[in-house]
C-alpha cells in the first residue's frame, strides 16, 4: 500500500511539474499586452469570445476587468481539492491614451478561497492569440 501512494505522489507531482509555466518574455514578467484605450470594449468582446471557446462562462465583465471561471480539470482537484474551479482574470490598466491588460490564472478552492497564482506563458500565449484575431479583424488594435 505504502509503494502505491508513493507511486502515485510521484506520478501526481511529474503531472504537475509538466503543467508549470514558464514565465511570460515581457518587461513586467506578467502575461500582458497593450492595446489603444479606444479599443477596450471590442478587445474586451475577443477576449470573452476566446475564453467562451476554451469552456470559461464569464463571471464578471467591467471597466477595469474581465473574468472568466471554469470547473478544473483533475490535476487542478488532485493539487487544491474537489470542487476547485479555474479563474482566468484580465485586470485593465489604464495609462494614458493606453490600455494594459494583465492576465492571471486562479485555482479557487471550493470556499471561495484562491489556492494559487499563475501568470506564466500560456496565458501571454492566450493574449497574444486574442491580440492577433482582434488585430487582423476589422477591428485595427495595434500592439504599443
Amino acid at each position: 500500500m505504502r509503494k502505491a501512494t508513493t507511486i502515485l505522489l510521484a506520478a501526481v507531482l511529474i503531472c504537475v511539474g509538466c503543467a508549470a509555466s514558464r514565465p511570460p518574455e515581457t518587461p513586467s514578467g506578467k502575461a500582458e499586452v497593450t492595446i489603444a484605450k479606444s479599443e477596450q470594449q471590442r478587445f474586451t468582446d475577443a477576449l470573452v469570445r476566446n475564453a467562451s471557446e476554451r469552456g470559461y462562462s464569464v463571471l464578471d465583465v467591467s471597466t477595469y476587468k474581465a473574468a472568466f471561471d471554469k470547473e478544473g480539470n483533475v490535476g487542478t482537484s488532485i493539487g487544491y481539492g474537489s470542487g476547485t474551479r479555474r479563474r482566468l482574470t484580465f485586470d485593465f490598466v489604464p495609462q494614458g491614451d493606453s490600455l494594459r491588460i494583465i492576465g492571471r490564472l486562479e485555482a479557487i478552492g471550493s470556499r471561495g478561497d484562491i489556492k494559487a497564482t499563475r501568470t506564466g506563458q500560456d496565458i501571454q500565449e492566450f493574449l497574444l492569440k486574442t491580440l492577433s484575431e482582434f488585430e487582423t479583424g476589422d477591428q485595427g488594435a495595434k500592439v504599443k
